[in-house]
């Protein structure tokens, strides 16, 4: 049996600039799915311009292995600025997990996450680890840049537990978005067809 996915995505930049050094994504079809978080290091139109950078490799690479998204991310980036990354996908019913650098991810209470690993995007990628995704009937796992507040997570989590994807997104930012700093969240909740 396929997953139904319900993801909902936001950002914003940080208080005062114009563009956003983070991105999000969030694709789709038939039973395949790949979400992400982008945060390039620091502010500004080059952290822009590098979060944009792995958006278009994502969007060229949404049925190859996560492993090799990663590698085609880190040989786009270089000499440019460097991110890191986090995400999920989904391919029939395998649904995994990576990430490279502080870019969390959040899952549901009691359930165990897979690490996140050491390190940057664009600089040169040791092999990257996958995990396997632990996923049920109303399960939400939740990605976020470093723009989230760590310690609001769990009341921001407990907080939308009844919002669709997409609200849930938009009130975690509000809720645990730092202002200094450029924040990001993609949502995605998972149903059984």
């Amino acid at each position: 049996m396929s997953w139904t996915i319900h993801a909902g995505r936001a950002l914003r930049p940080a208080l005062g600039t114009s563009s956003c050094g983070d991105a999000v994504f969030v694709w789709t079809e038939g039973t395949a799915g790949l979400f992400a978080v982008v945060d390039a290091l620091g502010h500004g139109p080059e952290a822009a311009t590098s979060a944009r950078v792995a958006v278009e490799v994502l969007v060229r690479c949404t049925g190859r292995p996560l492993p090799e998204i990663f590698l085609e991310c880190d040989r786009a980036l270089h000499a440019r600025r460097e991110v890191v990354l986090s995400a999920i996908q989904v391919r029939e019913d395998s649904v995994l997990f990576a990430g490279i650098g502080n870019v969390e991810l959040y899952g549901p209470p009691g359930v165990s996450r897979p690490p996140v690993t050491a390190g940057r995007v664009g600089r040169g990628l040791d092999p990257v680890r996958v995990w396997p995704l632990a996923v049920e009937e109303g399960r939400r796992w939740v990605l976020a840049s470093d723009g989230i507040r760590r310690r609001a997570v769990a009341g921001a989590l407990r907080e939308v537990r009844g919002l669709a994807a997409e609200e849930a997104a938009a009130r975690i930012l509000q809720l645990a978005g730092r202002d200094e700093d450029d924040a990001s969240v993609v949502v995605v909740d998972w149903s059984r067809r």
